[in-house]
């Protein structure tokens, strides 16, 4: 495939396409064109463009459009000038077709323009491109139609016709001999055709996401909770009105991107904002901000990113390129970066041509349905399939300058230049003054941003302060909850100590007297919720009060720990949420120990006499897991003075140091053994220094909580 392309900056329509045809001419040295697509600005005579273009090449499927600014590989960016892209291929076919009054019925104008397109195919298109209205009609539905309709497989790139914004005209779409308003117009290719695309959306969303609310048609009423003007002016200011340079982004539920849609227009009545494309209520939107170093580092990074020059199986022969008018707005005397840019990422020679629109047409991503967005710049790059029986030849870049506009020959080329420069200096003062109110929006909307992050910390700061609060509240009431000191017995030496990786935790120990025996029989109890923090601590407290209300009606330790797990697996059962517990009890009386272990780690009985250690094992499963498991009772006797008794969660072994090795029980049995001779509360303390030691600035990971009794002395027996 040859792709040529001519343009031609002129204020005489007769001069411009002479021109144009001239550069065309040249390059496609005796090859006839196939197809051809024009860009002009409004304010040519298009007949006149299109009559002669179509004499200089007898019947060829012209198609295009007016724009608010054209450029090529020509001469580059241009606000008033004429472009023409020719295409020559031995194997792909091109058909045209037009659909008009599409305001008034998208669907029949979309049906009429393939059907008149799909005339000159041997077979299904691979790619349509499209040039619509989009400012008086729902070029939108125009676009979902063209997705249902074309082949299987084809893709659908294009824009919205387009005028300056400074003047009101409307805008035109052209096919073979017809200049068309309110219509459609469509170049099918059948045959090898392979495409590339990239779209680059710069702008970023500021400010807060909200939910369309409340729609009307192609009008959003209210956003969040403020009407869709207020929703604007809440950033822009009180006297401001949405403008096109801070459009709205539209989330995709289906992608995290966006697609980005400028306003149109406000009703002050209805506090409404009007879209070229309808919002659907539900979906979530915010404000957008872009500046011109951005959109420049963005294309850079998206020409790169998108690879359009990666994979072998054909080259590009020409790039179209579908800008919004916005960009160019914004961009203002760096505009010409944008083409300037793509030719640095294109083969020498690569044919480019292109326009700002309305709105541009393609998918965001390979493989999805084309959508009608704004504010993006989308490459598309055409090609023919490696191995195509074709005549491929890059064309030359040319700089072309026109002589009306080069220099002053008779006093007809005077009065034209005199007149194109009077248009190109008021349509500056136009760009200043659009760049100006820009820039006090900007300031605006940068205001505003400030004020709400400071606000917003402003905000974190107090609920940080609540939650502190609350939690050290909570904390307080915990620690209430656990034995402000040990029973007073002659028996036994108690003391136990809780350490807390946050401001609440799961773990629990408490000192119970148990009715149903002697009065020197003391319960001890260790717990380790799953987890840690409020949620823990919260269950940690059922389990406390369970466990009280069941020991006061009495009973064996193995009907209460049934009692506790039936009523707490009823109130966590299905959140995952359990509870180990290790239940015990000292009988001095009879010298022995009875326990049930619901999942917790084996208490520890050490006989220094002996120097032997025994873990007290039992079977059972956690608390809260099954509401019908039974636990079972273990008994130990033989109790003397001297002896120890260790009951801890694991947070004490599993602690690690800062190199991520664990503490282990053995350093806890080593420190049993060492300090066994010591008071209960030494031996706790010494614990949890050398837990301490190991760990260095390593925080705590899990709850701690340990509980040493010593065997004092037994009563005799009689």
């Amino acid at each position: 495939m040859r792709v040529v392309v001519g343009q031609a900056e002129n204020i005489d329509t007769r001069s411009a396409v002479g021109s144009v045809i001239s550069q065309c001419r040249a390059q496609l040295a005796g090859r006839r064109p196939r197809a051809g697509i024009l860009m002009a600005g409004v304010e040519y005579d298009h007949s006149q463009v299109l009559a002669t273009v179509r004499d200089a090449f007898p019947d060829l499927p012209l198609v295009g459009c007016t724009t608010a600014g054209e450029m090529a590989s020509a001469v580059g960016f241009s606000d008033d000038s004429l472009a023409l892209m020719l295409f020559c291929s031995g194997q792909l076919a091109f058909g045209v077709g037009q659909g008009v009054a599409l305001s008034q019925d998208p669907e029949a104008a979309v049906v009429q323009a393939l059907a008149m397109a799909r005339g000159s195919l041997p077979g299904p298109e691979q790619l349509c491109l499209v040039f619509c209205e989009g400012v008086s009609a729902p070029a939108h539905l125009a676009v979902q139609s063209l997705n249902r309709r074309v082949a299987n497989g084809c893709a659908v790139f294009g824009g919205v016709a387009a005028h300056p914004w400074h003047i009101e005209t409307p805008t035109r779409q052209f096919c073979n001999d017809d200049v068309l308003e309110d219509a459609i117009v469509v170049l099918l290719v059948q045959g090898p055709i392979r495409f590339r695309f990239s779209v680059c959306n710069s702008w970023q969303p500021v400010g807060q996401r909200a939910p369309v609310v409340e729609t009307a048609g192609s009008e959003v009423r209210v956003i969040g909770d403020k009407p869709a003007l207020d929703f604007y002016r809440h950033y822009l200011g009180p006297h401001s009105h949405p403008v096109l340079e801070f459009p709205l982004a539209v989330h995709s539920p289906e992608s995290s991107r966006f697609y980005i849609l400028a306003p149109l227009g406000h009703d002050e009545e209805t506090g409404g904002v009007r879209f070229a494309v309808p919002v659907q209520e539900g979906q979530i939107v915010q404000l957008t901000e872009v500046t011109r170093e951005r959109m420049i580092s963005d294309m850079r990074q998206t020409l790169k990113a998108e690879s359009l020059l990666a994979g072998d199986e054909w080259q590009a022969s020409a790039g179209l390129i579908f800008s919004c008018a916005t960009r160019k707005h914004i961009l203002g005397t760096q505009t010409t970066e944008e083409i300037k840019l793509l030719q640095d990422h294109m083969p020498p020679g690569t044919a480019l041509m292109g326009f700002y629109s309305f709105g541009e047409i393609s998918p965001l991503e390979e493989g999805r349905q084309s959508l009608l967005h704004n504010c993006t710049f989308i490459t598309l790059l055409l090609g023919e399939q490696a191995g195509a029986d074709s005549t491929s030849q890059a064309s030359p870049r040319l700089t072309t300058v026109d002589p009306d506009t080069a220099g002053v020959s008779t006093p007809g080329d005077l009065q034209r230049q005199v007149a194109f420069l009077e248009r190109k200096l008021n349509r500056s003062e136009f760009y200043r003054q659009r760049l100006e109110s820009h820039k006090d929006l900007s300031a605006s909307l940068l205001r505003k941003i400030n004020r709400e992050i400071n606000e917003a910390r402003l905000e974190i700061k107090r609920k940080n302060e609540m939650l502190r609060h609350t939690l050290a509240l909570a904390d307080e009431i915990q620690k209430n909850l656990l034995p402000a000191e040990p029973p007073q017995s002659p028996y036994f030496d108690i003391a136990g100590h809780s350490l807390f990786c946050s401001e609440t935790g799961g773990d629990y120990f408490d000192y119970l007297q148990i009715s149903d025996r002697r009065a020197s029989d003391i319960g001890v109890v260790v717990g380790d919720v799953s987890g840690h923090g409020v949620e823990a601590a919260l269950l940690m407290t059922t389990v406390r009060a369970l466990l009280r209300l069941s020991i006061a009606r009495g009973g064996a330790l193995d009907r209460i720990v049934n009692d506790v797990n039936r009523h707490l697996a009823q109130d966590v059962g299905q959140s995952g949420r359990f509870m180990t517990l290790c239940l015990l009890r000292l009988l001095p009386a009879s010298a022995e120990l009875e326990w049930v272990r619901a999942g917790h780690d084996p208490a520890i009985w050490y006989d220094p006499a002996r120097d032997r250690l025994v873990e007290l094992m039992g079977a059972g499963t956690a608390l809260g897991v099954d509401a019908g498991y039974d636990f079972s009772l273990n008994r130990q006797s033989g109790l003397q003075p001297g002896q120890v008794v260790f009951l801890a969660t694991d947070g004490l072994w599993e602690t690690r140091n800062p190199q991520g090795a664990f503490y282990g029980k053995r350093a806890v049995h080593t420190l049993i053994r060492r300090y066994s001779d010591q008071p209960a509360a030494v031996i706790v303390d010494h614990l949890v220094a050398g837990m301490n030691r190991f760990r260095g600035d390593h925080p705590l990971e899990d709850d701690v909580t340990l509980v040493v009794i010593k065997i004092k002395a037994l009563p005799e027996i009689p």
